[in-house]
C-alpha cells in the first residue's frame, strides 16, 4: 500500500535524495506553488542514502529540483499522469509560479531524474518487456474506452487508422507484425476521435512500412520498452508528448479532440486546491478496525514516511488565480 516517490535536490553539483511513501499521486499539487514552497516540501521528507533510489517498478512519481541550473523535473499525479493536455496546461501555469525556472515533465520517469542528478538511470530499470502475449487490434467493446490511436502506412501507400483500448506497452512490445497485419475491417480511412469519445487519447503509434519507422507518443511516463529485438531493423522514435507528429503523418485523416482551456483550467483548479489527506492515517484506521476484530497485522514502517506543510487554501487560491490571469494575458486564446 502506498504511492512511492523519490524527491531530489541538486546543489553545488551534488544531490540529496528523499523518500515519501504517499506523494506520487499528489506530486503536481505539492510542487506547483513555487521555488520556496517546493524546496520546503522536499526537505520535509525522509532523507535517504544516495544509493537508495526506487526502481522503475516502485517509483510511481518523483521530482528533481536542481538549484544549480534552476530546473525542475517531475512526474506523477492522478488524472494528469494520463492526460497530455492537462500536463501541458500545468506546465504553462507553473512557468508563472516558478519564474526563471525550466519546468519539465519527466517522461522517462525515475530514470530521467536519476540521470539528471548524475546517477546512472539504467541501474533503476527493473521492468522487463517482451513477456506478454502478442497483442491484436480487436473491436472495441465500448468506443468510450478508446485510449490509443494507431496509424499504419502500408507499402502500397494505404493508410489505415485504428482505435484501441489495449495498453500501449502491449503494442510496443509486440513489434510491427501484429499492426501491419491487423484486420482491415477494423480500420478507418479517416477517424474523428470525437465520434468515439470526448477523452483525449493517452498514447498513439504510427508505422511506416516502406521507411520501416515507428513513432509513438504517450502521456504516461510509466511507458517503457526495449525496441530490440522485436523492432530490429526499424527506426523507433519516442515523441514523448508530441501527438502533433501523428496528426501530420496522417495528413488530416486523424482528428483528435480540440482542447477546451476553460474546462481544463477548472479540472486543474479542483485538483490543485483539494485538501490532501494523510495516507498513513488511512493505514492507522485499517489497523484500528483489525484490532477491534482481534486480528494482528504487521505493517511496513515506511508507510509513515510522509510530511506535508499545512494547507493554506486562501494563499494557494490566490497564487493559482494569479497564474491563470497571467496565462490568459500572455495567451488569450492559444493552449498548444
Amino acid at each position: 500500500m502506498g504511492h512511492r516517490a523519490n524527491l531530489v535536490i541538486v546543489r553545488e553539483g551534488n544531490y540529496e535524495l528523499y523518500y515519501n511513501h504517499w506523494c506520487a499521486i499528489t506530486m503536481p499539487e505539492d510542487l506547483f506553488w513555487g521555488e520556496h514552497e517546493g524546496l520546503r516540501f522536499i526537505e520535509m521528507q525522509k532523507r535517504v542514502g544516495p544509493q537508495e533510489w526506487l526502481d522503475d517498478v516502485w517509483a510511481e512519481g518523483g521530482a528533481l529540483m536542481d538549484l544549480d541550473r534552476r530546473r525542475l523535473l517531475l512526474f506523477g499525479g492522478e488524472n494528469i499522469k494520463y492526460d497530455i493536455l492537462l500536463q501541458r496546461l500545468y506546465l504553462k501555469l507553473t512557468a508563472f509560479t516558478w519564474p526563471g525556472w525550466d519546468v519539465q515533465w519527466a517522461y522517462e520517469g525515475i530514470a530521467e531524474l536519476a540521470n539528471a542528478a548524475g546517477y546512472p538511470g539504467e541501474r533503476l530499470r527493473e521492468r522487463q518487456t517482451g513477456k506478454r502475449s502478442v497483442p491484436a487490434i480487436e473491436p472495441l467493446d465500448n468506443p468510450e474506452w478508446a485510449t490509443v490511436a494507431i496509424s499504419v502506412r502500408h507499402a502500397d501507400g494505404t493508410l489505415r487508422i485504428y482505435a484501441s483500448d489495449t495498453f500501449t506497452e502491449s503494442f510496443l512490445e509486440g513489434g510491427p507484425e501484429p499492426l501491419l497485419h491487423a484486420d482491415p475491417a477494423l480500420a478507418y480511412s479517416e477517424l474523428d476521435w470525437n465520434t468515439l469519445t470526448d477523452s483525449f487519447p493517452t498514447a498513439g503509434l504510427h508505422l511506416d512500412e516502406v521507411e520501416r519507422r515507428m513513432e509513438f507518443w504517450r502521456a504516461n511516463p510509466d511507458t517503457f520498452f526495449e525496441p530490440e529485438p522485436v523492432w530490429s531493423g526499424w527506426e523507433v522514435s519516442d515523441l514523448r508528448d508530441g501527438y502533433e507528429r501523428q496528426l501530420e503523418l496522417t495528413e488530416g485523416r486523424l482528428l483528435l479532440p480540440q482542447p477546451d482551456r476553460e474546462a481544463l483550467l477548472e479540472q486543474l483548479k479542483r485538483s490543485l486546491l483539494r485538501e490532501v489527506g494523510s495516507g498513513s492515517d488511512t493505514v492507522l484506521e485499517v489497523l484500528r478496525v483489525h484490532a477491534e476484530q482481534g486480528k494482528e497485522v504487521q505493517i511496513n514502517p515506511a508507510v509513515f514516511d510522509e510530511e506535508r506543510p499545512a494547507f493554506d487554501g486562501a494563499d494557494r487560491e490566490r497564487v493559482l488565480n494569479e497564474a491563470i490571469r497571467r496565462l490568459k494575458e500572455a495567451e488569450p486564446e492559444s493552449l498548444s
